[in-house]
């Protein structure tokens, strides 16, 4: 639970916390949002996903209809549900973690990783990888597509 002091700012209407991941339904389209620590035991157990192409590890998430499915690389919590399990596929899976864009169609469900407003951290210059900062992705609902924005120079 977030306490009013970080949330005190963001007390609107049109504000809402969720939970990690969370199904969200805006103009009819199912999303999956989930912050996406996963991808790193993804990325490291399934041959062929990389950082610099998280839309792999993601779509390989798709495949298994679980957000983590690599068992013993995350905690469990004990419960009669499984929140990761993802009953249906979604219309549109969201995630960011490896502050890289990745954009992809998956049997229909649009797979988008969101990258990053930061610039390279010396964590992630260690691991060797290459975010993407400043670039956003936008979802076009009539068309059913993904475009970006570049703010780098401008």
């Amino acid at each position: 639970m977030l306490t009013r002091e970080l949330t005190g700012d963001f007390k609107m209407n049109n504000v809402h916390f969720l939970p990690s991941p969370s199904y969200v339904e805006i103009e009819g389209l199912k999303t999956l949002v989930y912050h996406g620590t996963s991808l790193d035991s993804v990325i490291h157990s399934i041959a062929g996903c990389s950082y610099s192409r998280p839309e792999e590890a993601m779509i390989e998430i798709l495949k298994r209809r679980h957000v983590s499915p690599i068992y013993g690389s995350h905690p469990v919590m004990p419960s009669r549900s499984d929140a990761l399990v993802m009953p249906d596929a979604p219309d549109i899976l969201h995630m960011g973690h490896v502050h890289k864009n990745g954009l992809a169609d998956y049997h229909g469900t649009q797979v988008v990783n969101s990258g990053t407003w930061q610039g390279k951290t010396g964590y992630q210059e260690k691991m060797g990888h290459t975010p993407t900062p400043g670039i956003l992705p936008v979802y076009e609902t009539k068309r059913a597509t993904v475009t970006t924005i570049d703010f780098n120079g401008l």
